[in-house]
């Protein structure tokens, strides 16, 4: 048998077990300044290299973000305060429901373009180096080229405001 033959045995178990991973929540702005502009939150955030530092974020594979992220090749990744989780319930929302999500979230244009929200801890901003395609989602390989910190207050995460996130 080789791995690819290999299932769980318990899908519940391993449902139950996604959700114990802890996830910070991150509000991820796509597009440029000269265009269309969102942000969306995301959780599935991690840096994959140190030199030269780069982020990797999962994006959902059928969303108006991954279609900014494929034209404009920037991202931001804005981390959020414990307190913000009103910002990160307006951003999880499809933008098909809402529309101009950032609408009432103070933000400006980093020096890529990306949406940078200006009461977040902390961001950095990156231009897409790669991408892998992965079920759902698009894993999105970007370099950092800018970040700024403002805070040293502790990230929101999904177990702060009760969310889960598991297949």
């Amino acid at each position: 048998m080789n791995q690819t033959d290999v299932k769980t045995n318990d899908p519940k178990a391993l449902h139950e077990t996604l959700r114990q991973i802890p996830y910070n929540l991150f509000a991820i702005g796509v597009g440029s300044s000269g265009g269309e502009e969102n942000a969306f939150i995301g959780s599935w955030v991690t840096q994959c290299s140190f030199d030269p530092p780069m982020l990797a974020i999962a994006v959902q594979k059928d969303s108006k973000s991954y279609q900014l992220i494929e034209s404009d090749g920037v991202f931001s990744v804005n981390l959020l305060s414990k307190d913000q989780e009103e910002i990160a319930r307006k951003l999880v929302r499809p933008q098909h429901r809402v529309d101009d999500k950032l609408e009432g979230v103070s933000h400006r244009s980093g020096v890529t373009g990306a949406p940078i929200l200006n009461l977040c801890l902390s961001y950095i901003e990156c231009r897409v180096v790669d991408t892998l395609q992965t079920g759902g989602h698009v894993l999105v390989v970007g370099e950092a080229v800018n970040a700024e910190q403002n805070s040293d207050e502790e990230p929101l995460t999904c177990a702060d405001i009760g969310w889960h996130y598991a297949g």
